[in-house]
């Protein structure tokens, strides 16, 4: 014998389990960011690092074998084979070299 309500927990424990990534996937799917927006996030970045470079749009020159992929829920852009912006959910994040040391 279970106890009372345990029915309706398990019920609504269920909805959980499936209802929300029943919703989740579709919203990823959606607000997948484009190769623009990747363009645009990664153009940022070199302004605040470079500013004179970005007003001459060196980024556009130093950067034209940059290459945009889709996974659906996640995308990503590589430039000679490592990672330089990754984007979820309608955000594009800048990552790269940071904290690695030369040579």
């Amino acid at each position: 014998m279970s106890a009372p309500g345990a029915a309706g927990a398990r019920r609504w424990r269920k909805l959980w389990n499936w209802g929300l990534p029943s919703l989740m996937l579709p919203a990823a799917l959606l607000l997948n960011p484009d190769e623009t927006q990747h363009r645009e996030t990664l153009r940022a970045a070199i302004a605040a690092g470079h500013p004179v470079a970005a007003g001459f749009d060196a980024q556009e020159r130093a950067v034209p074998d940059l290459r945009y992929q889709s996974f659906g829920v996640l995308s990503l852009t590589r430039h000679r084979h490592e990672l330089t912006t990754l984007g979820a959910f309608g955000k594009v994040v800048a990552v790269g070299k940071r904290g690695r040391r030369p040579g």
